[in-house]
């Protein structure tokens, strides 16, 4: 936050991704997800079913 401001103020820089081969990003892809599926080992089923159906439609192209 930066200081003398009467409420939350923030300077937000943009961080440029790299591009990635389409073999890395898959790869990358998978890692995530399996590290994912780690994590929500723990969680209810209904949260494992909307957190898997959102790394389902990950891979969909950009509108």
């Amino acid at each position: 936050w930066l200081p003398d401001n009467p409420y939350p103020f923030a300077r937000i820089e943009p961080v440029h991704s790299l591009d990635l081969s389409e073999e890395d990003s898959s790869r990358q892809a998978k890692r995530l997800r399996e590290a994912v599926e780690m994590v929500l080992l723990d969680f209810p089923e209904r949260i494992i079913k909307q957190v898997r159906d959102l790394l389902d439609r990950a891979t969909d192209p950009p509108i």
